[in-house]
């Protein structure tokens, strides 16, 4: 895993983890109260395939679900996603609009945009071979400067705000984003 965000609106313990993948998938899973002991399936799956790592590069891929391990709630695999996904959020319940509200953004350190990660069952029916999540990344936010690393929703003017801070790679200084009234 990458990164992980708090659940602000829930009473018990729930939490979405960022797990950068490795060749094919960048997937994001869910934790929490219910999951102790929970296999996520790495270093056998990358989103819900089987990974090619050492000998087993030249077996067919098999992308189906498997019970033996947690699979994630959403994964994007390359090329759809620049780098690796990285910072995320749950948005806080009345920071911003309604329909927001218990939503998950979340960024990938080689875009320029802020994903939100929108429930739509069809998204799976729409190409079936591409093995799609129930979610589709839809960005809410674009135009940042490249590598955003981090999201927090901080106050601002009586509100909140979402903070997004930004990866320099060692070229040059980083900066933070302030977004607020979606």
């Amino acid at each position: 895993p990458f990164n992980f965000a708090m659940d602000p609106n829930t009473k018990g313990v729930r939490f979405l983890i960022n797990d950068a993948g490795l060749d094919d998938a960048e997937e994001i899973g869910e934790g929490g109260d219910g999951y102790a002991g929970a296999d996520y399936g790495w270093p056998e799956r990358e989103g819900p395939c089987q990974t090619w790592i050492g000998e087993r590069k030249t077996e067919p891929k098999v992308c189906d679900l498997d019970d033996r391990y947690v699979e994630p709630i959403h994964w994007i695999f390359h090329p759809e996603t620049d780098i690796g996904v990285t910072g995320g959020v749950v948005i806080p319940n009345g920071a911003w609009s309604p329909e927001l509200d218990g939503e998950y953004l979340y960024t990938d350190l080689g875009s320029d945009k802020v994903f939100h990660m929108k429930y739509n069952p069809m998204h799976s029916e729409v190409e079936p071979s591409m093995n799609r999540s129930e979610y589709e990344a839809v960005p809410i936010v674009e135009g940042l400067s490249n590598r955003p690393l981090r999201l927090k929703f901080g106050p601002y003017d009586g509100g909140l705000a979402l903070y997004v801070l930004i990866y320099n790679g060692g070229e040059g200084p980083g900066n933070i984003y302030r977004i607020s009234n979606m």
